[in-house]
């Protein structure tokens, strides 16, 4: 009894914990007294360069499906992946349980390869025809290609060196040095004040998924297509090349993280275009603290964000989702590794 008592509180204490850090980060002066203090604290940072960027060696780490994910210690972003908290998502079992019957997997914003990792292996992955994963930052491409070949997957599974948008062309990427998952073609996304200016500022291509699709050949008339969208900012723009391709498959699901400004600026230029119903045709959830609502439209979807601070999540799939049952799937997997919900 003493035991359950003491555990209750524990538990108790983490939320008041949480609470609390969020309530202190929602003031705009703590947060730039707190982002002064981390920048000193990794200002070291401010003095590499590309070379040593692209130097460092991987480290790697086996997956519960026999995968090998290979990591740069030095990475923020990678912690999550040693530690295992970047699969307690609700994002990663609704992701997980369509890939399973996917025929063709496209993750724009590969980073390490977690999305493509997690549900496939050699030995799981019976229905995939192909998955393609867009990775710009050359030094992620670098770990994920390795992963792959570690995992034998490299026949499987392809990375496209590219950024993925609305238009093809040359542009200025900027690397987030402190966190991978930072790095954006916008040199404000990828800046985050509370970890200080470290930036890298490379050159890379960019194609719509759409023209990827054609110049590959590939069709995905009749076939369960995935789709997976994280690009930093500029996710609306990476969606309106996807479109054309996700209207000719047979079913797909869609996720998306999203941002308030960029959210605006897609409605703004197709309020009177048939890109705002995609929305309503579909099945259209919003998820962010590991809650998932079912949505009506883009603008319900978009009447979230005043009640949540950040981005938020999208889900849009040709075929209802049982929310509930990923609720408790994201709730058990954050309580058996004694972390808050």
């Amino acid at each position: 009894m003493l035991r359950l008592r003491i555990e209750s509180f524990n538990g108790q204490e983490s939320k008041m914990k949480s609470f609390l850090k969020r309530l202190l980060m929602s003031v705009r002066l703590f947060r730039f007294i707190v982002g002064k203090i981390r920048s000193k604290r990794h200002k070291h940072l401010l003095n590499v360069s590309y070379e040593q960027y692209m130097a460092e060696p991987l480290s790697s780490v086996k997956m519960h499906n026999g995968n090998i994910m290979c990591l740069y210690k030095s990475d923020k972003k990678s912690e999550m992946y040693f530690n295992g908290n970047a699969y307690t998502d609700i994002l990663n079992f609704i992701w997980f349980d369509f890939v399973q019957g996917a025929n063709i997997v496209f993750d724009l914003g590969a980073n390490y390869g977690q999305f493509v990792l997690n549900p496939i292996s050699k030995d799981t992955a019976t229905k995939i025809e192909a998955a393609y994963c867009f990775e710009p930052n050359p030094k992620l491409a670098n770990a994920l290609n390795e992963s792959l070949k570690k995992s034998e997957l490299e026949q499987l599974v392809k990375v496209v060196p590219l950024g993925v948008s609305n238009d093809a062309g040359k542009f200025d990427f900027f690397i987030n040095l402190y966190s991978s998952g930072g790095s954006s073609l916008d040199s404000d996304q990828a800046f985050n004040p509370l970890d200080g200016i470290y930036q890298l500022k490379t050159e890379v291509q960019t194609i719509r998924l759409d023209d990827f699709a054609n110049k590959e050949k590939l069709s995905v008339k009749g076939k369960s297509v995935a789709l997976k969208i994280d690009v930093e900012g500029s996710d609306f723009l990476a969606l309106e090349g996807a479109l054309p391709l996700l209207a000719d498959a047979e079913e797909f699901l869609l996720i998306m993280e999203t941002g308030k400004s960029s959210a605006e600026a897609f409605e703004k230029r197709f309020r009177d275009n048939d890109a705002l119903s995609f929305f309503s045709q579909h099945h259209l959830y919003v998820t962010y603290q590991n809650q998932m609502i079912k949505v009506k439209d883009f603008y319900d979807y978009f009447s979230h964000f005043k009640n949540t601070r950040g981005s938020i999540d999208i889900v849009v799939c040709t075929r209802p989702l049982d929310s509930n049952h990923y609720l408790n799937l994201a709730k058990s997997a954050k309580e058996s590794m004694g972390l808050s919900t």
